[in-house]
């Protein structure tokens, strides 16, 4: 609940806390396509970790992402 509240006001670290909570079923309910959006946002907010998971993400074509290496 937290983690939401602090990642919808823009907090990086909580974005990408709630991203991987969400990729991993890990306190909340599996979802991929929530965990990317997070992801994402972490990602675009300068979280280091956010951006470079994402990368791993697309370049192995995990967890439901089509692999992309362009």
């Amino acid at each position: 609940y937290y983690f939401k509240l602090a990642a919808d006001a823009g907090l990086p670290s909580a974005q990408l806390n709630l991203g991987l909570m969400m990729l991993r079923g890990q306190g909340v309910a599996k979802d991929i396509k929530a965990a990317i959006k997070y992801l994402k946002l972490a990602a675009q907010n300068g979280d280091n970790n956010a951006q470079l998971l994402l990368g791993m993400i697309c370049l192995k074509g995990k967890n439901g992402v089509k692999k992309d290496i362009v």
